[in-house]
């Protein structure tokens, strides 16, 4: 599994779990390989036995329903956004993950549904999204949003702000080539990443993403380029 081979991952697990069909960690490993492999529907089906293990699979499920909705081929991006959000509204989760999609393929639909005291969360996400995507309405009703904007330099509302980086880039005035970098914690191994995540790649925990800040030299980023960040 480690290694990559997963189909023959797959074929072991299988075979444990049919001698041993009460075994947790293989359940959990086998739920891994079907996700990486990208059959979420094999994946929720492992939620089944593992939940009559008693083992808590609220968020599991949650995480696979949003994949399979947004790698469905059947639905529209409308549909998928329309979706995410049910999901979102209903659980209060994967924050990053939905809004991650929905500034990729409605922004407006994305600031119309947009949580303002999440907006930290989503700081990443919020500071690529394209100059001509921004709503600038919703922008100006927050504190938060109007110190973001200024310091990346698209309006010029807020003079100070309680995040260090921002309040440096704010008082720069764009005098110098800075901007801001992203690095990702996951506050439940506490392992960084160069690039986000909803599950961590090492602890396999789901939502436990951390946005560290720095400031670093402007190589002229283009806002309007697609964020490629995993899911």
């Amino acid at each position: 599994y480690k290694a990559g081979f997963l189909e023959r991952s797959k074929q072991i697990f299988l075979n444990i779990l049919k001698n041993n069909p009460r075994t947790p960690q293989a359940l959990k490993y086998l739920l891994l390989v079907y996700e990486q492999m990208r059959d979420y529907s094999s994946a929720l089906d492992v939620l089944e036995p593992l939940e009559e293990l008693k083992v808590d699979v609220a968020s599991e499920k949650v995480y696979l329903k949003a994949l399979d909705i947004i790698n469905d081929i059947n639905f529209s991006s409308e549909e998928k956004s329309l979706l995410l959000l049910k999901i979102y509204k209903e659980k209060s989760i994967l924050n990053n993950m939905i809004f991650d999609y929905l500034f990729k393929v409605n922004p407006k639909l994305a600031w119309e549904n947009l949580d303002y005291s999440k907006t930290e969360l989503l700081l990443d996400i919020l500071w690529r999204v394209d100059k001509k995507d921004l709503d600038l309405d919703i922008i100006s009703k927050n504190g938060y949003l109007r110190e973001l904007y200024t310091a990346r330099g698209d309006i010029s509302t807020a003079t100070t702000s309680l995040t260090f980086e921002l309040d440096v880039l704010i008082n720069l005035d764009k005098k110098t080539n800075a901007t801001l970098n992203f690095e990702y914690l996951c506050d439940n191994c506490k392992q960084i990443y160069p690039f986000a995540f909803t599950r961590c790649t090492s602890c396999n925990a789901i939502d436990k993403l951390v946005i560290e800040l720095s400031l670093v030299k402007n190589y002229d980023i283009d806002f309007s380029m697609e964020n490629n960040s995993f899911v």
